[in-house]
């Protein structure tokens, strides 16, 4: 005859479980956050991409910087275009916080990738209702309590959608572990 479970056997052995693979988790995000300190240390010796952006219209330093920061997130500012007190452009540096990297460890023969995505894609309400209140009143609807809001994206039609593309950003953005994978041959071979 089977042995009848009960919650208490049941939960007892969960707890238990519970605890080893609590205790391995936090190890595991400990060695990780260790893996992506490296990473980071490896791609800031890498040769970084630059680029010349332009800040129009221009704008005082500081709402340039804040500018720069919203829609170019994986960058940093090494130089600013100014006159008179307000920022016309900058060159930017890529971030090697925000660069994914990747490591073949040819001793246990795993690929490790430190993985960078763009945050979520959000729209500059209020930049676009300053700058284009007209394309602001095309793409958002009144609400019964009084707001405005964007209409669902698909409901837009294409032209429009063309016209907000300069007031979307990404949000911060997302780093991960990837799922830990073997190596290829080649990728063996090049480790």
């Amino acid at each position: 005859m089977p042995r009848r479970k009960s919650l208490v056997t049941v939960t007892e052995r969960l707890g238990k479980r519970y605890d080893r693979w609590k205790k391995s988790e936090t190890s595991k995000n400990e060695t990780k956050d260790e893996f992506f300190e490296l990473a980071i240390a490896q791609e800031a010796k890498k040769p970084l991409a630059t680029q010349t952006v332009a800040v129009s219209p221009p704008l005082p330093r500081n709402e340039a910087r804040a500018y720069l920061a919203k829609y170019y997130p994986r960058w940093t500012i090494k130089g600013e275009k100014e006159k008179d007190g307000m920022v016309s452009g900058a060159v930017l540096e890529e971030n090697p916080e925000f660069k994914t990297s990747t490591f073949v460890n040819p001793r246990d023969g795993r690929v490790y990738t430190r993985q960078v995505d763009n945050g979520p894609a959000m729209l500059d309400d209020e930049r676009l209702r300053e700058e284009d209140e007209y394309l602001w009143k095309r793409v958002t609807i009144d609400t019964p309590w009084g707001e405005r809001v964007l209409w669902p994206l698909d409901k837009i039609p294409e032209s429009l959608q063309t016209q907000l593309q300069k007031y979307i950003y990404h949000g911060t953005p997302k780093i991960k572990l990837a799922p830990v994978r073997k190596a290829k041959p080649e990728e063996l071979s090049e480790a």
